[in-house]
């Protein structure tokens, strides 16, 4: 008897092990690949190249035109200098009217409510199979590739600032019937009744779409508001680590509320994020078109119009 029941831990041992090596070997091999990638993007296209040598031109004129900071500056530390290109950086983005789009979406990041590994962690509390877990995540990743195809479709018909409003409210939706299921007949350490896993799986499922749909629709948005930006680049990243910071705080979150019985708190709070993040979003849309809602009922439900 102990032999045949330690032979079956061990197995599964040896599988994480097994899956762990080959997912690091994967993620090794797709960096070369894009670091690859990289070089040859940056070579075949000469405009990147351009642009780089204009800003250096740029400083460099600055420089020249101000010889008195010149020589101030080059006394100063250069963690200093960094800091203060920095400040005036996320100055000039706050102020910038893409800003409460890109708080918006960083708002999204502060979640739980993704297939992740710490709602898969808490997953696996429930006794939930692998099998049955893989399943779920590869419906996921095909309701969001729906969302990158609903996009331009939802673009064309409601124009980009819309199509992103519907979207982020319809995760929203979605996701109310996923944080009933962590309250209303889910037993910790258990396996959930039936109509409990549709609710959690099913709104998780759909509020794939809505989720993609408004990435690539803020991401679209922040391209066009800084096409002609002269620090483009910097302002983008400054939204990128806005949605990193947030991704970061979800992790304390999980560590305050480690117990599997706290998952359904860190799920609340999670929603509460992402009603803040399309409220955010809609202050965004009232700032680019005047107004929220229109008072023509064929103007708020564009999407029933006959297309000539």
């Amino acid at each position: 008897m102990c032999p045949s029941s330690q032979s079956k831990p061990q197995h599964s041992a040896g599988s994480y092990k097994f899956a762990a090596y080959f997912l690091c070997g994967i993620e090794a091999a797709s960096m070369v690949f894009e670091l690859l990638w990289i070089t040859i993007v940056y070579k075949r296209f000469p405009l990147l190249k351009a642009a780089q040598i204009a800003k250096k031109a740029a400083r460099r004129e600055s420089r020249q035109d101000h010889p008195t900071n010149v020589s101030y500056s080059s006394t100063r530390p250069k963690v200093m200098m960094a800091l203060e290109n920095s400040l005036t950086d996320w100055k000039e983005f706050i102020q910038h009217p893409i800003f409460l789009s890109s708080v918006s979406i960083s708002c999204l990041y502060f979640t739980v409510l993704s297939f992740d590994g710490t709602m898969l962690s808490y997953l696996k509390s429930d006794a939930y199979s692998d099998a049955f877990i893989a399943g779920m995540r590869g419906l996921n990743v095909v309701a969001g590739l729906a969302g990158t195809l609903a996009m331009p479709l939802l673009e064309r018909r409601l124009g980009l600032v819309r199509a992103g409003n519907w979207s982020i409210w319809s995760e929203v939706i979605c996701l109310v019937p996923v944080v009933i299921s962590f309250y209303v007949g889910a037993p910790v350490g258990e396996r959930a009744p039936a109509w409990n896993a549709a609710l959690l799986f099913g709104g998780m499922i759909l509020s794939r779409i809505g989720l993609w749909a408004f990435d690539l629709c803020q991401l679209k948005e922040l391209q066009m508001a800084l096409a002609t930006h002269p620090r483009r680049n910097s302002i983008t990243a400054l939204q990128f680590s806005l949605q990193n910071i947030a991704d970061m705080l979800k992790y304390v979150l999980t560590m305050i509320l480690s117990r599997p019985s706290q998952f359904k708190i860190a799920a609340l709070t999670s929603f509460v994020s992402v009603v803040l993040g399309a409220l955010t979003y809609l202050a965004y849309v009232r700032r680019e078109r005047g107004h929220i809602l229109h008072h023509d009922l064929a103007d708020i439900l564009p999407l029933l119009k006959k297309r000539r």
